[in-house]
């Protein structure tokens, strides 16, 4: 309560390749390591493992269909809240669902599958090419080119194939640009001053970790890579 709106009666499900949970599948379309986080482990039952189980390959399976996108997927996928979530972490190049890792998906009862919660921005900004907000890391693509895709880089990148989802994609970016990314680089100064009596503190306990021990060449640092990264967004989307 107060935190997801799932209600007494929804599910959270975290896609996670530790896959180690109680209550738990494979999904069968994609290999996707789908863990049960609500209802709570106490109160899960096979029963209603296999009706998660069943419901969610439903939904995945018109992904994988070779009718994708022209099928109903909508009927049983908010558009809008996977759009909004490819956002934040195509900005903050938050690669953890490509494994996938921390990755959660909810759903109201008879409601919509919607992404979310975002979670784990450990490895984001360009950490996993080496250091947090190397600038030289700010035109890397969020999802993974690989020859042996993980199966969170198959799903996502298979969604991301609809001419629809990449149009509403820009045109959400583009607002965002216009009306939010500002403020959003207030946030970060805003907390830069916030916390910076604490940084020495904090790097006598557990080192300086690729930062500096300049607070505010630090905030520059992590602007410049907002900046670039913005950049490469506009440019990502232009081609849609």
């Amino acid at each position: 309560e107060g935190r997801i709106d799932i209600g007494d009666d929804g599910v959270l499900l975290e896609m996670d390749s530790y896959f180690d949970e109680v209550w738990k599948f494979k999904s069968a379309a994609y290999n996707l390591p789908v863990m049960i986080q609500f209802p709570k482990e106490k109160d899960m039952t096979e029963d209603m493992l296999n009706i998660i189980q069943t419901d969610f390959e439903q939904f995945e399976n018109l992904i994988h269909d070779e009718s994708f996108p022209n099928n109903n997927y909508l009927d049983y996928f908010d558009d809008r809240a996977f759009v909004d979530y490819m956002l934040v972490y195509t900005l903050t190049l938050n690669t953890e669902f490509n494994h996938p890792k921390s990755t959660y998906i909810n759903k109201l009862k008879n409601g919509k599958y919607r992404m979310g919660i975002i979670w784990d921005f450990d490895w984001g900004y360009g950490y996993i090419y080496g250091t947090h907000f190397d600038i030289s890391s700010a035109n890397s693509p969020t999802l993974y080119d690989d020859e042996d895709p993980n199966p969170g880089t198959l799903f996502f990148s298979r969604l991301m194939e609809d001419p629809a989802i990449l149009s509403l994609f820009k045109e959400r970016w583009q607002w965002f640009r216009a009306n939010g990314f500002e403020q959003v680089k207030d946030n970060v100064r805003w907390w830069s001053e916030r916390i910076s009596q604490a940084v020495p503190y904090d790097h006598a306990i557990w080192g300086s970790r690729g930062s500096s021990e300049n607070s505010e060449a630090d905030l520059q640092r992590v602007l410049n890579w907002l900046d670039a990264r913005a950049n490469y967004m506009d440019a990502y989307v232009s081609d849609f």
